[in-house]
């Protein structure tokens, strides 16, 4: 129990000595992420305002009738919330 609690010491101590040795660079990339997101979701060439023409320009789909299902992981995650920002005032 003892060997067990001191296991457990010493991964908090790492854990905690790789999290402050990592957080600058960690800070950095979830910056490009947003910027990035941001860039495909609120420029006229970004991808969002291209599913969005492609979608307003097809007869088969209809934002009264059809859903869109976004699905993302991480910074997937983080694109999706700009594309849906760009897409929900125009109905979708």
């Amino acid at each position: 129990m003892a060997s067990t609690r001191r296991r457990a010491g010493l991964q908090r101590w790492r854990n905690e000595r790789f999290e402050k040795l990592f957080a600058g660079s960690g800070t950095a990339v979830r910056r490009e992420i947003k910027e990035n997101a941001e860039l495909i979701s609120g420029s006229a060439q970004g991808g969002s305002m291209i599913l969005y023409k492609a979608a307003t320009e097809s007869t088969a789909l209809d934002p009264r009738r059809d859903r869109i299902h976004l699905v993302g992981h991480s910074a997937g995650a983080v694109v999706h919330v700009h594309r849906v920002d760009a897409l929900a005032p125009r109905g979708w």
